[in-house]
């Protein structure tokens, strides 16, 4: 992530809450700060709201993974907490859309025994 005001680095305020980052130029920001600059409310996204929170997830998760890595771990497990949550809302969100021909119907039964086994 680099700072929304100067585009360099930005690193993390250990034992800030809520989570703050901060950049070698002086500026400070805080994990809404960059979210209302990478997700704006105001206008709306051109991709899909489900594609939205997605990535949003994948972020979080990353954020969440590199904070582990640096022994940040309770800015992980916030981030962690937040991207479980925006998964949470995805799950919830595929199941209340309806089905459309041009997304993937659940394989039949039937079809998946006839299949040759997965290789992992």
């Amino acid at each position: 992530m680099h700072c929304i005001a100067c585009g360099s680095d930005l690193y993390f305020l250990p034992d800030s809450y809520p989570l703050a980052f901060h950049c070698m130029n002086g500026h400070y920001l805080t994990i809404q700060d960059l979210l209302d600059q990478f997700l704006p409310l105001t206008r709306a996204p051109s991709i899909p709201t489900l594609e939205v929170w997605e990535r949003s997830a994948r972020v979080l998760h990353e954020l969440a993974a590199q904070s582990l890595q640096q022994r940040h771990a309770l800015n992980a497990a916030d981030f962690q907490e937040t991207a479980g949550r925006i998964d949470r809302w995805v799950a919830q969100l595929r199941r209340l859309l309806p089905k459309t021909a041009s997304s993937p119907s659940p394989p039949d039964p039937a079809e998946r025994r006839n299949r040759a086994p997965e290789v992992l």
